[in-house]
């Protein structure tokens, strides 16, 4: 399956060769923090693109909250971009990763891989789980 990649200002759309949205990667600052929200599928084809955003990130913000409140999917790829992110901040920065949203079948994939214990957990913007 192919895919298409657009960018827009501080967007990316990953869109599928039928034009449908596959994931879109919204990156903003809140604060302190820089936020990247997702939502559609993080897959294994193009989970390189995502992480290609993270480490563009990574260098100058200590802080990232990856919002996944409208992520229906993760697969293994968007997974160890996640946490290979999460080690370079703690590694490199001294920063936090903080995860929300996470829900159905994202967070299953996040406690079936026993990647949760890992991981700062927010909801609402209260931590719920502090590693």
């Amino acid at each position: 399956m192919g895919y298409l990649r657009q960018t827009g200002k501080d967007e990316l759309i990953i869109t599928d060769e039928n034009g449908r949205d596959r994931l879109r990667i919204r990156e903003k600052a809140e604060g302190r923090d820089m936020v990247f929200v997702l939502s559609g599928e993080l897959k294994n084809e193009y989970s390189f693109e995502f992480e290609d955003e993270l480490n563009a990130v990574l260098s100058v913000q200590p802080r990232i909250r990856i919002d996944m409140s409208s992520l229906s999917y993760i697969a293994s790829d968007g997974l160890k971009a996640i946490l290979d992110a999460q080690k370079t901040l703690r590694k490199e920065a001294g920063g936090n990763l903080i995860l929300s949203g996470l829900s159905g079948q994202v967070l299953e994939s996040f406690e079936s891989s026993g990647f949760m214990p890992l991981f700062i957990i927010s909801g609402k913007g209260e931590i719920i789980k502090e590693k």
